[in-house]
Parts: structure tokens; sequence; C-alpha cells
């Protein structure tokens, strides 16, 4: 998990270097642009424009990854709630479309006690 943030962060930056060198090419390369890009608002929009692209795909990969987790982590309670249904520990009230909406827990006892004196009565009467 520390390695994917840091490998993200690492290309959110590289995203924010490569598209600043793109736009200081093609400021140079084109007359005309650099008039346009001297200007502060046209400068904030580029910023900007950068800034949102570059965060957009970091959380799009973000989200992508929680629902790939978050589908694993489903089908694990699934098959664990199977399993215990199955050995008769628990009592699964399902839909209709089969989805879990309550349980019951069977709960199981064993009691056994042993004595090391002997001779010994007890009268409750």
């Amino acid at each position: 998990m520390k390695n994917n943030i840091i490998k993200q962060s690492v290309l959110h930056i590289v995203a924010w270097i490569v598209g600043s060198l793109i736009l200081s090419y093609i400021a140079f390369a084109i007359d005309g642009i650099i008039d346009l890009i001297s200007r502060p608002f046209v400068s904030l929009l580029c910023g900007a424009f950068i800034t949102w692209s570059s965060s957009y795909l970091y959380y799009f990969k973000a989200g992508n990854d929680l629902k790939k987790r978050a589908n694993k982590i489903l089908k694990w309670t699934d098959l664990v709630i199977r399993g215990m249904e199955q050995n008769k520990l628990i009592k699964v009230n399902r839909d209709k479309d089969g989805e879990p909406i309550g349980l019951h827990i069977y709960l199981k006892a064993n009691m056994a006690a042993k004595s090391s004196t002997s001779d010994i009565s007890v009268d409750l009467q």
C-alpha cells in the first residue's frame, strides 16, 4: 500500500513536469503564444488544467484499486458465511435474491466435572 502511494505520487509529479515542459515547448515554438501565456489568467488556467488532469488520473486509479479490494473482501466474507452455515454454526436469513439480511448464531457448550475426593455424600433434602 505504501509503495503504491509513493508510486502514484511520483507519477503525479512526473505528469506535472511533463505537462509543464510541453507547455514551455509550445510557448517557445509558436509565435504569439508567449504573449498569451505571459498573461496571468491564461497561466492560471493552464496550471489548473495540469493539476486537475493529474489529480483526476491519480484518484481514478485509486478508486479502481478500492473497488477491486472491496470486491475481494465481499467474496471472502461470503465464503466465510457459507462455511459457517454449512457447519451449522449459524443460520443465515436471505432475501429473494439470496443476499443475507440476518443471521442466527447457534451456541454450543460442553461441561464436564470430575472429583478427586471419595466417600463424600451430600443430602439435599
